[in-house]
């Protein structure tokens, strides 16, 4: 009986075809014609300099752009209208229309949402580790030997890959009139980019130009960022010549060695010191010149305490993708922030990479039960999860949000399905006389809400991740200045698109038992007497 009640449903759904519809398509497919039309136009304004583009091509470069965005969203969603409303009545088209619209939408914003925060993680554990690894009252020495303990600790086929010590401080910047205030943070310029993307973020000079420069040292390729890690104690301030390079030119990925420099003999001597773009934007400063670093902590003197100075060289600047990043950290050598700290060969902690960044939780058990409870071990998972927790509220806020244009659709599914249970009660009291049962009815009504959801989440789906693919294909273009990207980052994720997919047939489903609860109880000899 079922795939009775299934083709009684079908068949009053169905329409035999429209013109109306055909129509309808056809004015989609106009409007698909007016945004190549305009797209090619915003290609053609791109391909001359912008220098040379008038006010008004400018102008008209901005409009065909937007004009060509919105025709190709009316365009595909009046061809979809217009495909319900061939196959189904203009009630029933309503009613997967709005279906459609809230699947489509739930499945293009939470994969833009997931590619925000994709794109945040990636920057995140770009600068910094995956675990770190801090004693519980502060610095530790025996650094070496906790090193040469946590390189061969695995967790099943998470294992823990390379290792750097750090130091930091909170600290003031200080050139000529302009200072502001940044994380200072010693590193090993041998092992950091074994951990992190340090290296590869460096926009201007390099890790090498951190070490003091000797006099006679002339500009070099040779870069030893990536040798293994070295003995702080033995190294001296002339060691090595190191590279100067500056690529004045050059763009946040841009090569780091392109046009040679000659150093300030002034600066010369001068520990290197690496600073973020936005600070180095802030402060207004230029790779090798000299700037101060205050500390708050103290030294004694005859006369009292007073904050540490000591000047630095500007070495070279980074960009991380993170405004907080790039506007509040500076880089040093290990040793130049152990010694203007009085720190010895002290460090703050052990920054660790693992081969599986997700599985983070198991090589955090292994490590603490290595160590011991003196030492304070965290995953970047537990650093950031007040952000990340944050991100994933949203989700779900959003999610709701725009589960509601479904909840609406369905309204309408219940007020078509009550409209059918007053216009057809004699059909369904003839039914009834036949021998269809109550639940038989009630399965009419909502093979109907199923009918509806099941058409309207299949084109919302194709749609949807049409779309998503499309905005990862083209891109769609946003003020880097303003969000620090350039384009709407995009993640589709299958679970969430199951989700979105479960959700519209369920509420389609759901609003149906009322109509189809009052058609069930309809008597046949009221049906007959109308």
């Amino acid at each position: 009986m079922t795939g009775f009640e299934g083709f009684v449903a079908w068949r009053y759904l169905r329409s035999k075809g429209s013109k109306a519809g055909r129509i309808t398509i056809l004015v989609g497919a106009g409007l698909l014609v007016v945004a190549l039309a305009f797209y090619i136009t915003k290609k053609h304004f791109e391909g001359i300099h912008p220098f040379q583009l008038t006010p008004t091509q400018d102008t008209l470069k901005i409009v065909a752009h937007w004009v060509a965005i919105g025709s190709l969203a009316l365009g595909i969603m009046v061809i979809v209208f217009g495909i319900f409303r061939s196959l189904q009545s203009i009630f029933t088209t309503i009613s997967s229309f709005g279906v459609f619209l809230g699947t489509a939408a739930l499945v293009i914003v939470l994969s833009v949402m997931n590619g925000f925060e994709a794109d945040l993680r990636k920057k995140i554990l770009g600068s910094n580790a995956h675990v770190l690894v801090a004693r519980e009252w502060g610095e530790f020495s025996e650094w070496r030997d906790v090193e040469k303990k946590i390189a061969g600790v695995c967790v099943r086929k998470n294992c823990v890959v390379a290792t750097t010590p750090y130091v930091t401080s909170e600290v003031v910047v200080a050139a000529d009139t302009n200072y502001g205030t940044a994380v200072i943070k010693g590193i090993d310029p041998g092992t950091v980019g074994r951990v992190t993307d340090l290296q590869k973020n460096v926009s201007q000079g390099s890790l090498q130009n951190l070490y003091p420069i000797r006099p006679d040292a002339g500009p070099s390729a040779d870069a030893r960022a990536d040798e293994g890690p070295r003995d702080f104690s033995a190294r001296s301030a002339d060691d090595g010549p190191v590279d100067f390079s500056v690529a004045p030119d050059a763009g946040p990925k841009g090569p780091a060695f392109a046009t040679p420099l000659r150093p300030d003999p002034r600066v010369l001597g001068l520990d290197g010191i690496l600073v973020g773009r936005e600070l180095s934007r802030n402060l207004h400063l230029f790779v090798g010149e000299e700037v101060q670093v205050v500390s708050p902590l103290g030294r004694d003197t005859p006369t009292g305490q007073v904050p540490r100075v000591r000047p630095f060289r500007v070495a070279g600047t980074f960009f991380s993708g993170m405004y907080e990043y790039d506007q509040k950290y500076v880089y040093v050598t290990l040793p130049a922030l152990q010694s203007f700290l009085s720190m010895g060969d002290d460090v703050n902690g052990i920054e660790i990479k693992v081969s599986d960044m997700d599985d983070t939780g198991s090589i955090v058990d292994a490590l603490q039960a290595e160590l011991g409870p003196d030492y304070t071990i965290q995953d970047w998972k537990e650093i950031n999860r007040s952000l990340f927790a944050s991100l994933k509220l949203e989700k779900v806020v959003m999610f709701i949000i725009l589960t509601i244009i479904i909840v609406v659709a369905s309204l309408s599914i219940v007020l078509n399905l009550i409209m059918v249970v007053v216009e057809k009660q004699r059909e369904i009291a003839i039914l009834k006389s036949m021998g269809a049962s109550d639940w038989g009815i009630l399965k009419v009504f909502v093979f109907e809400g199923l009918f509806i959801g099941i058409l309207g989440t299949l084109f919302g789906l194709v749609v949807g991740v049409g779309g998503c693919i499309a905005l990862d294909i083209f891109g769609f273009p946003i003020s880097s200045e303003v969000y620090y990207i350039d384009r709407l980052p995009v993640a589709m994720d299958a679970t969430v698109i199951a989700m979105v997919a479960v959700a519209g047939v369920l509420i389609s489903v759901l609003a149906t038992f009322y109509p189809a609860w009052v058609g069930a109880r309809l008597r046949p000899v009221d049906g007959l007497r109308k």
